[in-house]
């Protein structure tokens, strides 16, 4: 039995460095070109310059959460026309962005502003189906078809 258990803790330990080294599992996801990074002191002018809807995903570099809802959060940021702009801002380095817009406390969170002003938000991961709905019936604009 105890050799049963050694052989199956050194399978499972070799097999995690594979993932990591081999497979590259220790990074998180890449942002999708779809998605604009944000910054707390350009936000005013982004306002002004981005289409009226804005979905702005809030979230950590130290949050397993995030890392998670990554890839859900870049396929809908593509299925969406341009009338709607997909950012996303790190809470760590934008503290008075969430301080202002009460994030602080809960990430990922993820808020839908129509010109300027914040309609909508959740707090939580959020799967890439239930997203695309979410901003559907918040801003009514379609999803664009599958290709």
């Amino acid at each position: 039995m105890k050799k049963t258990v050694g052989i199956l803790i050194a399978f499972l330990v070799i097999y995690s460095f594979y993932q990591v080294v081999f497979m590259g599992l220790d990074r998180p996801p890449e942002w999708s070109e779809a998605l604009t990074e944000l910054h707390e002191g350009e936000f005013d002018e982004t306002i002004r310059t981005a289409p009226p809807w804005m979905v702005v995903h809030v979230w950590a570099t130290w949050c397993s959460i995030c890392k998670q809802a990554k890839p859900d959060y870049n396929v809908v940021a593509e299925r969406f026309p341009d009338n709607v702009g997909f950012y996303h801002l790190d809470l760590d380095q934008n503290p008075e962005w969430a301080e202002t817009y009460r994030v602080s406390d809960g990430v990922p969170t993820t808020l839908i502003f129509y010109q300027g002003q914040e309609i909508s938000r959740h707090s939580g991961r959020l799967p890439a189906g239930a997203m695309e709905n979410w901003i559907h019936h918040t801003t009514g604009v379609h999803p664009l078809p599958d290709s």
